[in-house]
């Protein structure tokens, strides 16, 4: 109220009057409020931090699009495609590797790298959880190169029990081996206390 009574002072103004005085206030600004030239102060506080925050996010937009100027976008997706075949390529290599060493392994290998290195890596290929290949080498390897290879003990399932009446003294070796060649058999070891 107090700006008003320093703009009138002790008089009444006229229209022309009152807007000659508000042209130049910084204080008081003349709005016709029909036309919808009247913000709410607080809107128009909103409207500007919404106007700086759009701003700034597009001069940060500019600066990350500069940092890729004259960069080919379609040059990059192909080496994302090279590397993920590259990947693919060397993870199946490495799954490759590790079914041939548990395939040595199974096959009773006495030096598995020896072994590995007698195949013809070329012919040997996964298919899913199966190695295609691989036993078929290592059958020739056994057949040729025996001596390689840990001996298959052979189960003689048809042999006749053998109860000798005493007890099992001496070498507890023989008797674990013996044990072992009975239960092998299907046959029952009667121990004696």
């Amino acid at each position: 109220m107090e700006k008003l009574k320093a703009l009138f002072g002790n008089e009444a103004l006229t229209w022309e009057q009152l807007e000659s005085k508000l042209k130049d206030s910084k204080e008081i600004k003349l709005a016709n409020l029909a036309s919808g030239g009247y913000v709410d102060k607080k809107k128009f506080d909103d409207k500007v931090t919404e106007l700086e925050t759009a701003n700034n996010t597009i001069t940060g937009l500019r600066e990350t699009v500069t940092k890729f100027d004259g960069v080919d976008v379609e040059r990059l997706k192909a080496d994302a495609k090279e590397w993920e075949a590259k990947y693919n390529t060397d993870i199946e290599a490495v799954k490759l590797d590790s079914a041939v060493d548990l395939g040595i392994v199974a096959a009773k290998a006495k030096n598995p790298k020896l072994i590995k290195a007698a195949l013809d890596m070329s012919l040997i290929k996964r298919d899913g959880e199966n190695v295609i290949g691989l036993s078929e080498q290592l059958d020739n390897l056994k057949k040729s190169d025996g001596y390689l290879f840990e001996e298959e003990q052979q189960q003689d399932n048809g042999g006749a029990r053998v109860n000798t009446g005493a007890a099992h003294t001496g070498n507890t070796n023989t008797d674990t081996f013996m044990s072992a060649l009975m239960k092998g058999a299907g046959l029952e070891m009667n121990e004696k206390e």
